[in-house]
């Protein structure tokens, strides 16, 4: 079935081989073959004063990714407050310690954070509190003080955030589970730890890159200032879905970890001297296992290090700079 460009001279006879391709001309315009006529959206607004093509009249499943085109949807396709806070996916953070000193870890929520719940072990002392990171080229870094009086438990806190753009690959694969520990290299011992399906990095200006410049590109820089006002002027005249696209492009890998160099791990802003930073073999089968407990309960990784074994050997990973991968597994008893 294919279209076919038909013609109708004057006083010619209507055959059954142009009354078949006639027919099957509407076929090739339902499933949008090459050549047909593209359905346009002012046909579909209206019939008889009501929606022509609501959801109700969508079968589930019918309508795909794959159907849809690369920016197919942008941000003037969709309805103010068609998306609301139930259709968003959302994650979560579990960060702790078990140090008397003291120490700083990014929770990964950034300004998207709709709530975080400070809880304790037993006679635990916590001392929580948000700011922003002095790390070079981070803004809104948000970090918690947890500070325990008794390390032989710890003081962690939980919270829920918007996700930023999953899924992540540093280069060996889809990561489920971000899993980063501060090691004591005394003791070979984790005095921090942090547990999100969010990378530290990611909701650290990723989200508010427009026009493939972020907030930091800005800063101090009369050229970058000069060639976005330039950009953006250069939209005023463009069609609307091109302009999105413009100001909106695609979000890649590359650009889902655009900020990893400057926030490779959730510790940046403590002295790391005689510590090490590991992160738990992203794209292992004990990884998936840590994933199902993460998301059962909101206290995952800081109830169940003392029944993890962790390997001190570097795995052949892609890592963020700084940080080493390692396995690890159930402890026998």
């Amino acid at each position: 079935m294919a279209w076919t460009n038909l013609t109708f001279p004057f006083a010619s006879l209507l055959s059954s081989t142009k009354m078949t391709q006639m027919d099957d001309n509407f076929d090739a315009l339902a499933a949008g073959l090459a050549g047909a006529p593209k359905v346009l959206t002012a046909a579909l607004n209206q019939v008889g004063g009501s929606e022509a093509v609501t959801t109700a009249t969508i079968r589930a499943g019918n309508v795909t990714a794959v159907e849809l085109g690369t920016d197919a949807v942008t941000t003037i396709k969709i309805q103010a407050g068609a998306v609301n806070q139930s259709k968003l996916k959302t994650t979560n953070f579990d960060i702790g310690t078990t140090s008397t000193a003291g120490i700083n870890i990014a929770t990964g929520a950034a300004k998207f954070s709709f709530v975080a719940n400070w809880r304790t072990g037993l006679a635990v002392l916590m001392q929580a509190r948000l700011r922003e990171a002095g790390a070079a080229n981070v803004s809104d870094l948000a970090e918690l003080w947890l500070q325990t009086d008794n390390a032989a438990s710890d003081a962690h806190a939980h919270g829920t955030f918007v996700a930023a753009s999953p899924p992540y690959d540093l280069g060996d694969g889809e990561i489920l589970l971000f899993v980063f520990l501060m090691m004591d290299n005394a003791t070979g011992l984790p005095i921090g730890f942090y547990a999100s399906e969010e990378p530290p990095w990611a909701n650290n200006e990723i989200a508010i890159i427009k026009g493939g410049m972020s907030v930091s590109d800005l800063m101090g820089n009369k050229k970058a200032r000069d060639k976005f006002y330039v950009d953006i002027d250069n939209t005023i005249n463009m069609p609307k879905e091109e302009r999105e696209i413009l100001l909106h492009p695609e979000m890649t890998t590359e650009k889902k970890n655009a900020k990893m160099v400057d926030v490779p791990h959730p510790f940046m802003s403590n002295d790391l001297t005689g510590h090490t930073i590991v992160l738990l073999d992203p794209i292992s089968e004990f990884n998936e296992k840590l994933l199902a407990i993460h998301l059962w309960s909101e206290y995952c990784v800081g109830g169940m290090l003392p029944s993890i074994v962790i390997d001190n050997t570097s795995l052949n990973r892609k890592n963020p700079p700084g940080v080493m991968s390692v396995a690890a597994r159930w402890k026998l008893t």
